[in-house]
């Protein structure tokens, strides 16, 4: 067993020390939003859905899904946006008038 106490004596593990921390060193906070998009009810300057923040992807793609089964353009455009009600209107093909489209959530139907 002689070996084996000179292996453990050639691989003793060497410490660094740690500096101590100063007495003026405070923790800084990083706020948990800070890269986070927030979400306002403020107007944007487009009217399109696509580049509001305050429309979600859920939500944006319900709407485009009643343009596309209406056979309208799916390009979508705010009209309001009022906590979880929205509504949008889209232009639709021939001599047909815009549709709008009214969302609870992203539950979206379409106006007559």
């Amino acid at each position: 067993m002689p070996q084996l106490a000179s292996q453990a004596e050639q691989h003793t593990a060497t410490t660094t020390p740690v500096a101590e921390p100063t007495a003026d060193a405070t923790p800084t906070a990083v706020a948990a939003t800070s890269s986070a998009p927030i979400k306002t009810s403020a107007p944007q300057a487009s009217d399109l859905a696509s580049l509001d923040t305050r429309i979600s992807s859920p939500l944006f793609n319900a709407a485009q899904n009643v343009a596309a089964a209406q056979q309208c353009d799916r390009t979508i455009h705010v009209s309001t946006v009022d906590g979880g009600h929205t509504q949008f209107y889209t232009q639709c093909y021939g001599d047909h008038p815009p549709l709008h489209i009214d969302c609870d959530g992203v539950h979206c139907v379409p106006q007559s």
